[in-house]
């Protein structure tokens, strides 16, 4: 190898035979690990590269190992979801994914008979049964079969029901087992914390032939309770597997020694751990500021104005950092995250920052695959090889035909054959006749990214969305996004790579995608920069009630300081920790105490500043980037 890796790193990659646990801390290198040993095991062990499984527990952190493995005979490197709906499309299993529109719509109506359970309640009783980390009691039992007649009345599984379903072919099909524990010789899991225990017992069943099974991951950053997900799969690893060896990521190449001290003393006080203590080479750094601040408004002044100063007052102009053992770097917009704990914190300092003209890009507030411009053209890329797609043919229509009389829609869509009908009635109706013209027009021998780009040529989609209005400009921007995700199926040809680009739609969360914005700055949960890194971070929100958020609920304590302990661990250079002893949200003031977070990190390491209580300026005065 070119790079020079650590002993722990060799041992890591090098082992092939038997049960491995990698225990990876923050910043150790852990996606280069996991690439180099899937590249060693197809170079070095000339292992057939169909012969390895590699899953995580993203969309977006299986793209990126596509996009490092950048192979042509590429592995399967896969979502958990992702998997389980491959295996069951190639055994012949017919069903559809029920998209959130339609679980919030079965959930509104079945949630009538259950007038005291709230709609979040009722999903977290069902994903956290599905996940095998919860017990159904006797009203629960009624919903969740309400729920469930719900989906099957309409041919549709939710997510959870495609590890369930498969995990049920295999124990009613030996045979079927035997044929996809043979298909993978290799067993690579990343974010191995991050499994629920359905999710866990279908990587254990494929493993259970060959048994060369590596898991990749962190009990420190386990932070997906609310989704069934628990640390104690990775700690409960070995006890299924006597014989695993386990090996210690635990040098950060990230961040300082400030910061790292910081973040071992914080997670030093749960009593669920599996690592070590994280160490670094790095040079010292700064020390973290913790800044209390009087309201919301001048905690978000103060997050704008220290923007101002590390850019140095214009949108083009960056400052020196120190230096850090390497040649200095400058800052600019991109480099800066603001990480918080919810979403409601996120559109306050949007706004706040948007206000002082400061670029910005909130991450993670809604799925990008159901944003309406890109759903209407995965709609589109579906009707190509499901001719009889119903709800595809619907949006496609809405959409690419405007003012379509509704008796027509009607009559195309609920045909069995809605193609044909389209066929039929272009002979009379002027607008379906120029779509279909068009439509036609779509080269399906063209890679995948080209068919889309052609998409955008035939129906004048830039020209469309780029006139002059900055709404329509978001729209068009993430159509541009959508080329840039297209990237990890270049190797694929084309059809393959249309439905894999359409099943990953069905299958996203709020986490699956996210894209660094040139020249703006990031606003995200803790949970959605989780695996990210930026030289320079605020965590807002540092009160109880955020930071921990843990709604009368002791017992998620330990969660709670992983969450915050994954938010500071982001920060490579810099970290600024914020709080206030006067929150607005949701319309209402509220007088938090500061968070005992706070008290937990080590004082040498922390510089404290307060400041000075005043009647906040005219939210609308001059800043630096006024321009």
């Amino acid at each position: 190898m070119s790079i020079k890796i650590t002993d722990n790193q060799k041992r890591a990659i090098y082992h092939t035979q038997g049960p491995l646990i990698i225990s990876a801390g923050p910043g150790s290198g852990k996606t280069f690990v996991v690439v180099e040993k899937i590249l060693y095991l197809i170079n070095e062990k000339k292992t057939n590269p169909q012969k390895i499984l590699a899953t995580s527990f993203t969309n977006k952190s299986a793209d990126e190992i596509r996009q490092r493995l950048n192979m042509k005979n590429m592995p399967l490197v896969s979502t958990f979801h992702s998997l389980a709906f491959n295996i069951l499309k190639k055994e012949k299993i017919n069903f559809k994914i029920a998209n959130n529109k339609k679980i919030q719509a079965i959930f509104k109506n079945i949630l009538k008979k259950f007038p005291e359970i709230k709609i979040n309640q009722a999903k977290l009783i069902i994903n956290n049964y599905k996940a095998g980390e919860k017990t159904l009691k006797n009203q629960e039992k009624r919903l969740y079969q309400l729920y469930q007649n719900a989906l099957s009345e309409n041919g549709l599984l939710d997510f959870d029901d495609l590890i369930l379903n498969c995990l049920d072919l295999f124990q009613k099909n030996p045979e079927i087992l035997e044929k996809w524990q043979n298909n993978f010789e290799y067993i690579i899991c990343d974010e191995f914390q991050d499994a629920n225990k359905t999710q866990a017992n279908l990587i254990n069943l494929l493993a259970k032939k060959h048994k060369n099974i590596c898991v990749v991951g962190d009990v420190n950053q386990a932070i997906y309770s609310f989704r069934g997900t628990s640390p104690k799969n990775l700690l409960f690893f070995k006890e299924k597997y006597p014989q695993t060896e386990i090996v210690d990521l635990n040098e950060n190449f990230r961040s300082t020694k400030n910061i790292v001290q910081t973040t071992n003393y914080l997670i030093g006080h749960n009593q669920e751990k599996l690592s070590k203590k994280i160490s670094t080479n790095n040079p010292e750094g700064e020390k973290i500021e913790a800044i209390k601040t009087h309201t919301s408004w001048q905690e978000a002044d103060f997050i704008a104005e220290k923007i101002e100063e590390i850019i140095g007052g214009t949108s083009s102009a960056t400052i020196h950092t120190q230096d850090i053992g390497r040649e200095k770097i400058k800052f600019n917009f991109d480099d800066i995250a603001i990480i918080f704990r919810t979403n409601s914190l996120g559109k306050f300092l949007e706004t706040a920052l948007l206000k002082k003209n400061i670029p910005c890009n909130l991450v993670g507030a809604d799925n990008f695959f159901e944003k309406p411009e890109i759903n209407q053209i995965i709609a589109l890329l579906s009707t190509f090889d499901e001719e009889d797609n119903q709800e595809a043919w619907e949006i496609v229509l809405k959409n690419f035909v405007k003012n379509l009389d509704k008796k027509i829609l009607l009559n195309i869509i609920n045909s069995p054959l809605p193609l044909i009908t389209l066929e039929k009635t272009a002979e009379t109706e002027i607008k379906v006749a120029e779509f279909l013209k068009k439509y036609k027009k779509i080269d399906l021998n063209l890679n995948l990214r080209e068919q889309i780009k052609n998409i955008y040529e035939i129906f004048n989609l830039k020209e469309k969305y780029l006139d002059g209005t900055e709404k329509n400009a978001k729209k068009y921007n993430n159509l541009r996004q959508l080329l840039n995700i297209t990237i990890s199926y270049e190797n694929l040809e084309a059809k393959t790579a249309r439905q894999e680009l359409i099943k990953n739609a069905q299958i996203s969360t709020k986490e699956d995608l996210y894209e660094i914005k040139e020249k703006s700055v990031t606003l995200l949960t803790a949970h959605s920069a989780k695996g990210l890194e930026f030289p320079i971070v605020f965590v807002v929100g540092a009160e109880e009630d955020l930071f921990p958020c843990l709604k009368n609920n002791e017992n998620n304590l330990e969660e709670e300081r992983r969450i915050f302990y994954v938010a500071i661990s982001r920060a490579k250079e810099k970290l600024y920790i914020t709080y206030t002893d006067k929150r607005q949200l949701f319309g209402k003031d509220f007088y938090p105490l500061t968070s005992r977070f706070l008290k937990e990190l080590p004082a040498e390491n922390i510089e404290n500043k307060e400041l000075i209580k005043k009647k906040r300026k005219h939210e609308d005065q001059a800043s630096l980037f006024n321009f």
